[in-house]
C-alpha cells in the first residue's frame, strides 16, 4: 500500500480475503498441509485461522512441477502419520492428472470488500 501511494495517491486500493467453501469436510481431521503457491503462509493461516488441525506443512515455490514420486512420498508420510493431504486448489488441479485419489483440496471463494465501490469505480473510469 505504502509503495503504491507514493506512486499515487489517487489510486484506490480495495481489499478481498479468501473464504473456505468446504471447510466442514475437514473438521475433527488431523491434515498434513502442503503448497505451491506465491504465498504458502496465506493458505497455511487460512486452514489455522478455521481451526483446522495441521499437523504438518510443507511449502513449495510458487508454480513448483510436483513429481509423481514427491506426491507419492507425502501419501506415504500422510498415511503413516494418519494425516489427511490437503493443498490449494491451484495445486490439487496441477496434480490431479496423476490420479491419485488421497488428496483433497479447499475450495475457496474470493471475495471482495466493497465490491460494488470497485464496480462503480470500473464502470466510471474514463479513459
Amino acid at each position: 500500500e505504502k509503495k503504491i501511494s507514493s506512486i499515487s495517491n489517487k489510486v484506490k486500493i480495495f481489499y478481498s480475503r479468501y473464504l473456505p467453501k468446504n471447510v466442514e469436510e475437514f473438521k475433527n481431521k488431523k491434515l498434513f498441509a502442503f503448497a505451491g503457491v506465491g504465498n504458502p503462509s496465506n493458505f497455511f493461516k487460512l486452514l489455522s485461522d478455521n481451526n483446522l488441525n495441521v499437523h504438518k506443512k510443507l511449502s513449495f515455490p510458487d508454480h513448483y512441477k510436483f513429481s509423481k514420486s514427491e506426491i507419492q512420498k507425502m501419501i506415504d508420510g500422510s498415511f503413516k502419520n494418519n494425516l489427511e493431504l490437503i493443498t490449494t486448489e491451484k495445486d490439487y488441479f496441477r496434480i490431479k492428472h496423476y490420479g491419485f485419489k488421497h488428496i483433497k483440496f479447499l475450495k475457496i471463494k474470493l471475495e471482495i470488500l466493497e465490491k460494488d465501490k470497485l464496480i462503480n469505480q470500473i464502470l466510471n473510469y474514463t479513459w
